[in-house]
C-alpha cells in the first residue's frame, strides 16, 4: 500500500476487520491467515460504475461494432461483410456509429443500407442509443412500416411521406421487440463474460440501468449458482417494474451481490440525436428544442410510489428544459430517493436550483467530454455550461461516475482521467476539471451513495465489504493523461480474489 500512514488491511470472511500500520495487523496473524504482499502497490476501494447497460453489453458481443466508422459507405461495407456470415432472414444488428464522424455528415437512411443486405433485416443503433436506422427488409418483415405512423413524432419521413428508416426514442422499442432474444441460460453466460471483463478494470459494483425482467432472471440464475463475480445493482425499466412479482422484488431489495435498487425513466433524449430537451433551440437546428418525454407530475407520482417500496427513481435528464422539469418534481416531494442521470447542460440558474432541492445524486459520464467533441455545434455559447462537475460539487451536490456503456468505453480509468483533463472540452470548460482524488471519488464513495450502499462499499474501512483493488501505478504520481493507463494487479470482492495478474 505504499508509504501512506496505513499500509495493512485485515479481511475476515467478506469484510474488513482492521485497517492500520503493519505492526498493528500482526495480532491477527495465525494458522488460518494468508498474507498478500502487494509490493508497495496502492490499494483503493473497488470501483463502482453507477450507470451502464449490462444487457446491451451482453447482447453486443455478437453485434457489429461500428465505433469509428467514418462514412456511410464504410457502414454499408460492414453490413455487406456481416451478411455473408449469417443465414438468410437473420437479423444484422450493429451499434456505435456516429454520423458526426461520417464524411457525408448526415444520418444514414434505409435506402443507403438496403443494397448491402437485401435478404436480411438490419438495425443499426447510434452510439448514444437514442436514434437508429432500419433497412426496408426490417420494415417489411416486422410490419412496422404501417405502425410507424402511430409514432410519427419519433419517426423521420421524407417529402413523399415515406419513412426513411430513421427512428428516435420510443420508436426504437418497436424494433427491439422483434429482435430474437437469447434464452435465460445463454444470457446468463454472456452476462458473466461481461462482468468478468468489467472486473479486470477494477470494477467491483455496477448499476445496470433500464434492466428488463430477462436480465434480472439471468442475473438471478448466476446469483443462485454463486457465479456473480461482482456486485450488480439493478434499476428496472418501468415496464419491468410493473410486471415483476412484488414478493421477488422485496426479496432482492437488500441482497449484497444482486439487488434491485429502483426504476429508470427518461425525461428526454440525447444531444447526439438532437432529442435532449432544451429551453432554446439547437444552434444547428433552429426549429428543434428536443423532446420532453415526461412531465414533473409523472415523476412525482412514480417517485412517491417507489419511496413506499424503499426504492429509488433514476431520471434521465440531459437538456436544461428536461432538468427544469425534474427540479419542479424535486420541489414537490422529498428528493432523497431521486437520482438524476447525466444532468449535462447546467447553466448557473439550474445549478442553484439543484443545490436548493438536492437529489440523492447526479450520475455523470466524464468520457462525454472526449466523445462529444462536436457539442459546440449543437449548443453554441451554451457549451460553457456542459458537464460542470466541479461547479456541481462545489454547491454540495453528490456526483457519481459512470460510463453509460456501451455508449462510452467500460474502462473506468479512461473516465477518471477525462474528469481531470476534460478531453476535447478543455479549451472551453477546462475550469471544471477535478483533482485526482475527487475524480476517483466519483467511482468510489459517490457510486456507493448513488446505490444507497454507503456504509457497505466505497471506502477502505472497518466493517465495510472487502471490495479492494491493488493498482499497477500510483494515480497521485501520474499526469492526468497517464491515469487512463492504470490497470489493477489484483481485484477482490467480498474477500474473494476474482482477478489478478
Amino acid at each position: 500500500m505504499g508509504s501512506y500512514a496505513e499500509n495493512c488491511v485485515v479481511v475476515e470472511g467478506e469484510r474488513i476487520i482492521h485497517v492500520g500500520r503493519e505492526e498493528s495487523c500482526r495480532k491477527y496473524s495465525g494458522k488460518a491467515s494468508r498474507i498478500i504482499d502487494l509490493g508497495g502497490s496502492v490499494l483503493v476501494p473497488g470501483l463502482i460504475d453507477a450507470h451502464l447497460h449490462l444487457s446491451w453489453l451482453a447482447l453486443g458481443l455478437d453485434w457489429l461494432d461500428l465505433r469509428g466508422t467514418r462514412s456511410i459507405s464504410e457502414l454499408v461495407e460492414a453490413i455487406r461483410l456481416k451478411s455473408t456470415r449469417v443465414g438468410k432472414g437473420e437479423w444484422i444488428i450493429g451499434r456505435g456509429w456516429d454520423h458526426e464522424l461520417f464524411y457525408e455528415k448526415r444520418l444514414p437512411t434505409r435506402w443507403d443500407i438496403d443494397e448491402a443486405s437485401p435478404n436480411n433485416p438490419v438495425f443499426l443503433i447510434r452510439v448514444c442509443g437514442h436514434v437508429g436506422v432500419v433497412n426496408s427488409v426490417a420494415l417489411e418483415k416486422t410490419g412496422l412500416k404501417e405502425r410507424l405512423r402511430e409514432y410519427k413524432s419519433f419517426v423521420d419521413f421524407n417529402d413523399s411521406g415515406e419513412p426513411t428508416g430513421i427512428l428516435y426514442e420510443d420508436a426504437l422499442q418497436l424494433v427491439y421487440d422483434f429482435i430474437p432474444k437469447p434464452s435465460v441460460e445463454e444470457l446468463a453466460g454472456r452476462l458473466r463474460r461481461v462482468l468478468l471483463h468489467l472486473a479486470s478494470y477494477g470494477l467491483t459494483t455496477v448499476h445496470s440501468m433500464n434492466a428488463s425482467l430477462e436480465e434480472f432472471n439471468a442475473l438471478r440464475l448466476l446469483e443462485e449458482k454463486k457465479e456473480l463475480p461482482i456486485r450488480v445493482r439493478l434499476f428496472l425499466s418501468r415496464e419491468a417494474y410493473e410486471r415483476i412479482d412484488k414478493k421477488l422484488l422485496a426479496r432482492y431489495r437488500e441482497n449484497p451481490m444482486l439487488s434491485i435498487k429502483g426504476v429508470k425513466v427518461f425525461m428526454d433524449g440525447s444531444f447526439g440525436a438532437r432529442t435532449a430537451a432544451l429551453k432554446e433551440p439547437y444552434s444547428d437546428d433552429e426549429l428543434n428544442r428536443g423532446k420532453l418525454l415526461l412531465k414533473a407530475e409523472e415523476v412525482v407520482s412514480l417517485a412517491s410510489e417507489l419511496r413506499r417500496n424503499g426504492l429509488l427513481l433514476a431520471v434521465h435528464a440531459i437538456g436544461d428544459r428536461a432538468l427544469e422539469e425534474v427540479i419542479k418534481a424535486l420541489s414537490m416531494v422529498p428528493p432523497d430517493n431521486i437520482r438524476i442521470e447525466h444532468a449535462s447542460l447546467t447553466p448557473p440558474e439550474i445549478i442553484e436550483k439543484l443545490a436548493k432541492y438536492k437529489p440523492l445524486t447526479i450520475v455523470v459520464q466524464p468520457h462525454f467530454t472526449i466523445s462529444d467533441w462536436w457539442i459546440e455545434q449543437r449548443l453554441g455559447e451554451r457549451t460553457r455550461h456542459v458537464y460542470a462537475f466541479k461547479s456541481l460539487m462545489s454547491r454540495g451536490l453528490v456526483l457519481a461516475g459512470s460510463s453509460d456503456a456501451p455508449v462510452e468505453p467500460v474502462n473506468p480509468w479512461l473516465s477518471i482521467a477525462a474528469a481531470i483533463h476534460r478531453g476535447k472540452l478543455s479549451s472551453i470548460t477546462g475550469s471544471e476539471g477535478l483533482p485526482a482524488s475527487r475524480a476517483l471519488s466519483l467511482y468510489t464513495i459517490g457510486g456507493a451513495i448513488a446505490g444507497r450502499d454507503e456504509g457497505e462499499i466505497g471506502l477502505i474501512k472497518r466493517g465495510y465489504f472487502a471490495d479492494l483493488i491493488a493498482l499497477d501505478e500510483n494515480p497521485w504520481s501520474l499526469s492526468e493523461y497517464d491515469i487512463a493507463g492504470i490497470r489493477p494487479r489484483l481485484v477482490m470482492v467480498g474477500g474473494r480474489i476474482i482477478y489478478e495478474y
